[in-house]
């Protein structure tokens, strides 16, 4: 048990400055600033403090503050789906940035989109991340299923949102003998790289530092308004919900789809872009059930 002295007194300025930390530089939202200020209530009643959340007025209206500003609506994502990423390739085929920075974009977005990866699990946060912070190419193995006489990339994840233990995860993307091909992008990013040795980044920029988030969303940005694209509600996130969009409409079952993207829940379905005419066309056969035999 820790000593009285070694904690800092629980006083409201204190509390209310701790869940603006959360809030402002850990963008932690309302549900999850209340779980960490019931932890460190438990902490501070395990050492003799007492109740230290009662009677903290300003305190609450922090946190009603807080969760008003966290229930405004989010900027809508737009899905990159597979017809958008055939338009954006082409013009990373052509040439756009040079044959390293086009092969690692090109890499990055099949990487991110057949994985459905969340943008921090495929860069990082910053150029100088430690190499436990990033795909190393390590990380890869290309292999061969011998029973469909496919090859395929086994891609391990060593941590991710939803793996807070980092017990880790491996990733089998097929070659899919396609212009969209997560196997072929990343051979041909380590033929460009020259193979790097297994602890080099597997997705690195030309000075080997390891690609990381503003620096892919500035070059695909780039490459989607050659492309001719919209950058509106474009984000790091949209390959993941791009790759539940394009997974709907080719009628992949929901199960499937949430397994692929390693959502432990239905919340997946709310990364499904619905076409407005496939809402026409169901609240239509809802209102005339005879109709919607012949939809």
């Amino acid at each position: 048990m820790i000593g009285q002295g070694q904690l800092p007194s629980p006083s409201e300025q204190l509390l209310e400055n701790y869940v603006c930390y959360l809030a402002q530089t850990n963008k932690i939202g309302y549900s999850s600033i209340k779980v960490h200020l019931c932890a460190v209530r438990h902490l501070y009643v395990l050492n003799g403090f007492g109740e230290i959340l009662a009677n903290k007025p300003r305190l609450q209206l922090t946190l009603r503050g807080i969760r008003k500003i966290h229930s405004l609506p989010r900027r809508n994502r737009i899905p990159l789906t597979a017809d958008k990423l055939h338009m954006i390739g082409g013009v990373i085929a052509r040439g756009l940035f040079g044959p390293h920075l086009d092969s690692l974009l090109w890499a990055a977005i099949c990487l991110g989109f057949f994985g459905a990866l969340r943008c921090g699990e495929f860069t990082t946060k910053k150029s100088d991340s430690s190499e436990e912070e990033c795909l190393l190419v390590g990380d890869t193995a290309f292999l061969k299923d011998k029973k469909l006489n496919k090859c395929y990339l086994a891609l391990t994840l060593k941590s991710s949102k939803t793996d807070p233990f980092r017990q880790g995860c491996q990733l089998l993307l097929f070659a899919t003998e396609q212009f969209l091909c997560p196997y072929t992008s990343v051979q041909k990013h380590l033929f460009v790289h020259h193979h790097p040795n297994p602890n080099t980044p597997l997705l690195a920029l030309e000075d080997g530092s390891p690609l990381h988030r503003a620096k892919f969303i500035s070059l695909l940005q780039r490459a989607i308004q050659v492309a001719g694209l919209s950058l509106e509600g474009i984000s790091g996130h949209s390959l993941r919900k791009g790759f539940a969009t394009t997974a709907s409409a080719a009628n992949i079952p929901d199960n499937l789809i949430a397994t692929m993207g390693r959502w432990a829940s239905d919340c997946y379905k709310l990364y499904i872009h619905t076409p407005s005419s496939t809402v026409f066309n169901a609240q239509l056969a809802i209102a005339n059930p005879e109709l919607s035999k012949h939809l």
